[in-house]
């Protein structure tokens, strides 16, 4: 049984480190995860009208752009980031998720980056995005197992690794995980995923599974 729905990229963005970060920053993380994008904005601008190298604010300011849809706009910070900090892991891996998901190149640099931090869960979320819009959904479900094995937390891993395997046709499998990114989501102010869709999707493979 497969899934109509959508695969959706993870706007990937590292939380600010409390000790010591200013108030203003603090604002803007605080707003863009209940999903506030104007206040977040605001607030990312003035952090960046104060210090015009802020990585938290160019970070944040890429993923409200891509929160937006404006792919183009994300690639400029991601870009900006990577002039000031050449090795930003982060910033390369989020610049790669928004070139083309089917040049070879894209799937080679991931591995690359992939390989110096073999335990970011997010870069394994990355390659299993990759797949997913390749159609190689038992490569996909690998990196999106592997991204929730080192964070658990995220309800985004669970679902698209729920999807995966629902593509491969193992009901089962995808229940369990669709059931713990509905969990995961209840302490997560913003997914990208519909909880209602993903709720409708459980009973359909509730029923498929007790009929067998």
């Amino acid at each position: 049984m497969k899934t109509s729905k959508p695969f959706l990229l993870l706007l990937f963005f590292i939380p600010p480190t409390i000790a010591g970060i200013d108030t203003e920053l603090s604002n803007a993380y605080a707003a863009f995860q209940s999903g506030d994008n104007k206040a977040a904005q605001k607030a990312y601008n003035n952090v960046l009208q104060q210090d015009q190298n802020n990585r938290d604010a160019l970070l944040g300011l890429a993923a409200l752009a891509l929160r937006g849809g404006d792919r183009h706009r994300a690639q400029q910070y991601y870009q900006s980031l990577l002039q000031k900090y050449p090795q930003d892991t982060l910033a390369q891996v989020c610049l790669i998720n928004t070139l083309d998901q089917h040049a070879p190149a894209s799937e080679t640099q991931l591995k690359l980056i992939l390989a110096q931090t073999p335990q970011s869960a997010y870069i394994h979320f990355s390659l299993g995005t990759l797949y997913a819009k390749q159609g190689r959904w038992a490569a996909a479900q690998q990196a999106f197992l592997n991204a929730l094995a080192f964070d658990k937390k995220q309800a985004d891993y669970a679902y698209n690794l729920a999807v995966s395997s629902d593509h491969l046709n193992q009901s089962r499998l995808a229940l369990t995980y669709y059931q713990q990114a509905l969990q995961l989501a209840q302490n997560q102010p913003v997914v990208n995923f519909n909880p209602q869709a993903v709720q409708k999707r459980v009973q359909t493979l509730n029923a498929f599974i007790s009929s067998e």
